[in-house]
């Protein structure tokens, strides 16, 4: 697998600083409005001169109920300015949260009974009963179906299932139909800047964010650059909404995009780490790459996993140019980088045993037993271990489906213990064990135990 860090020309390396130096100018003018931003360093973008109006359906302008904050997010989507850099490879931003601009009222039919308001005092439970929350969204619905295709689906169902208060699918076919708003504005602010712009370069890329933005109104993105274009349209519509921050496994996603467009010959790694830092760019949302899937059969690195790496540290390097020290989990992520001081910090864990009992020689192992595991390699093992007078006894805590999957002869020993359990339940286990086993395969196809140290090191 290629890890290495691409080299990018003038021309991307240029863009992508002007992305830095426009995030640092919007920074300096959020300090002199709001003086303190305790949370992610987000990226919203200010026009100072918005003014949001929201729909009044009542006359203390209170929005009560889905619809009627659909209505209101569809006219922000449609009223707030277009933003588009003309150094990013994407168009649109974010203005503010929704909930800043608007009140939000509950009917007095919708309340709750005191009953129940009295419970959750006594309990002091925090109900999410009128919480506007966050959500972990399945983007690869939105990936296949595209905005456009959102819209057709929300109105199939309308229509197919026929029910007598419509009001969730009007509120879903609302907001879609904002969000097209707002993708139709960014591609009408890329043409007016195209049509003042002198330079070739810069006049050729806003051209092509307002063709692309045109496309994906309707229709579902076909290139990593669209894919890309459709993700900063969900993140600043996720912001907006309520400051929603969840994304995905972005190398993941993406990967098919990528491979695609390599295989095809329209897209070179360049390209994509500076579509990847534009998307950054827009906003902060949390994303994660590479490790394995949940049944630890298959290692998700990839070549576009080291490109994201490298679209965010394209972003940050002058940030960390004033550092003096970097700290990573482990000695073997050093070679991805090139900061002058490199230093190992291993994570760490709270000491939740409060009494520990340990049987002599029982070992206790938590976690994968498939593939890169190693599981049947231990169990291997601790049957040559056993083969003899004396014991050494292992506690094994799996899921039950992959214990379903480890071979017969594997099973049964008298040495052998084996608990499905997570939580507190393991409290009593892990108290039991005189030693915790970290175990799993490496070879050169296989890095994720290369770049991360397991928590499970600190339970022990």
């Amino acid at each position: 697998m290629n890890e290495e860090r691409v080299i990018l020309s003038d021309l991307y390396a240029d863009r992508i600083a002007s992305l830095h130096s426009s995030k640092v100018a919007m920074n300096d003018v959020k300090r002199r409005l709001h003086r303190v931003h305790d949370s992610d360093d987000w990226g919203f973008v200010v026009f100072e001169d918005f003014h949001y109006e929201p729909p009044k359906f009542r006359e203390s302008g209170e929005l009560f109920g889905g619809l009627e904050l659909a209505k209101a997010l569809s006219k922000w989507l449609h009223d707030m300015p277009p933003y588009v850099h003309k150094d990013s490879a994407l168009g649109g931003a974010w203005v503010d949260i929704l909930q800043n601009n608007i009140r939000i009222g509950l009917r007095p039919e919708d309340n709750v009974s005191p009953e129940l308001a009295a419970c959750w005092a006594k309990y002091r439970t925090s109900p999410g009963f009128m919480g506007m929350n966050h959500c972990g969204p399945d983007m690869q619905i939105g990936l296949e179906l595209g905005w456009g295709g959102l819209l057709a689906k929300i109105r199939h169902y309308r229509a197919k299932l026929s029910p007598a208060d419509t009001t969730f699918f009007d509120m879903e076919e609302e907001t879609v139909l904002g969000i097209q708003t707002y993708v139709e504005n960014i591609a009408g602010e890329a043409e007016r800047m195209a049509a003042e712009e002198e330079d070739e370069a810069a006049k050729k890329n806003l051209l092509e964010i307002a063709r692309m933005n045109r496309y994906l109104v309707t229709a579902p993105p076909r290139t990593l650059r669209e894919a890309c274009q459709f993700l900063a349209h969900f993140q600043s519509v996720d912001r907006t909404y309520f400051s929603g921050g969840a994304l995905s496994q972005i190398d993941e996603l993406l990967r098919p995009y990528y491979e695609k467009d390599v295989k095809a010959g329209i897209l070179t790694d360049e390209e994509a780490v500076w579509y990847l830092a534009s998307l950054f760019f827009n906003d902060t949302h949390y994303s994660q790459i590479a490790g394995l899937i949940p049944d630890g059969s298959r290692d998700m690195t990839s070549r576009l996993s080291f490109l994201v790496l490298d679209a965010l540290q394209r972003l940050t390097d002058k940030t960390l140019e004033n550092m003096d020290i970097m700290y990573f989990p482990t000695r073997e992520s050093f070679q991805l980088f090139d900061y002058e001081d490199m230093r190992a910090l291993p994570p760490g864990g709270d000491d939740f045993l409060e009494r520990s009992d340990p049987e002599e020689r029982r070992c206790i192992y938590v976690g994968g037993v498939l593939q890169q595991y190693a599981g049947e390699m231990m169990l291997e093992a601790f049957a040559l271990l056993n083969d003899g007078e004396e014991r050494y006894p292992l506690t094994l805590v799996c899921r039950e489906k992959e214990w379903a999957r480890i071979p017969a002869r594997l099973k049964g020993a008298d040495w052998l213990e084996v608990h499905h359990a997570s939580g507190e339940d393991l409290i009593p286990l892990l108290s039991k064990a005189a030693a915790g086993l970290l175990i799993g395969k490496k070879d050169e196809t296989y890095s994720y135990f290369d770049y991360t140290y397991s928590i499970k090191l600190f339970e022990y």
